[in-house]
């Protein structure tokens, strides 16, 4: 008789410990989803602020091989990857391994495309830009070039925003644009705000809050979305504006 008692105690424990992890899951779920902006998109994996009508996500040879078909195809409650950042080059010689077939592809699929680079600031940035102008081809209808920000380095700040302004200048004539500067919130409002203000900003801050840089054009919202023809997370972003502006800053 004890045996049996101590296996229905044991049993109700069981059920009231399930219970309640279902009911913190469940007040964890919908505290967030009343986070004013966000929403969780189980498809995605992420909590997805939907205040936008443009999403899309960037990608490196990090991502392996893609299925850009099953990428295109995927469409959770109208959201959709309607772009792609695609890692080109980095500092002055590195090209990204993937970078050929995933810039022929996404094109092939009807995703918007963009190319970036990933600058270090321990190098020329004359030679870097040479690097990126060497390893993409860009055609009308593709975002402008990226340049990618995260490194300060060691040298005078100076130095470092004179040598930025030499690559994006480069850049620039090589694209008859002006190149989208990307980097994190905390890194951009230490060194480059009040610097880099004639270009489109790309920034990432992850989490349901936007970005501390109020005036950006992309936000990077999450670096582990779950994405179809994909296998690792990956980063998903919004475009700030609408579709008019969307295709206003495409190259022409």
């Amino acid at each position: 008789m004890k045996k049996k008692t101590s296996i229905l105690l044991i049993f109700i424990l069981a059920l009231v410990l399930v219970f309640a992890t279902i009911t913190w899951w469940n007040n964890r779920n919908t505290a967030l989803n009343e986070t004013p902006g966000s929403f969780m998109y189980t498809d995605y994996g992420v909590y997805v602020p939907i205040q936008y009508s443009i999403y899309g996500i960037d990608v490196s040879r990090y991502q392996g091989r893609i299925n850009w078909k099953q990428v295109k195809s995927m469409d959770v409650q109208n959201i959709s990857v309607d772009f792609v950042f695609i890692k080109a080059t980095e500092g002055k010689y590195m090209k990204d391994k993937r970078f050929k077939e995933n810039w022929k592809e996404a094109k092939e699929n009807g995703i918007t495309r963009g190319a970036y680079h990933y600058y270090l600031p321990d190098g020329s940035p004359k030679i870097q830009a040479k690097n990126f102008m060497e390893s993409v081809q860009l055609l009308p209808g593709d975002l402008p070039p990226v340049v990618d920000i995260e490194d300060r380095g060691i040298g005078v700040h100076n130095a470092f925003i004179k040598n930025i302004k030499i690559f994006l200048t480069e850049v620039g004539n090589y694209c008859k644009c002006n190149p989208i500067v990307y980097s994190y919130d905390s890194f951009y409002e230490d060194y480059l705000k009040g610097q880099v203000e004639e270009y489109p900003i790309w920034i990432a801050r992850y989490g349901p809050e936007k970005p501390m840089e109020g005036n950006f054009d992309f936000w990077q919202f999450t670096d582990h979305a779950q994405v179809d023809g994909i296998g690792p997370k990956v980063d998903m972003n919004v475009f700030s504006g609408d579709s008019a502006a969307f295709q206003s800053l495409l190259l022409k």
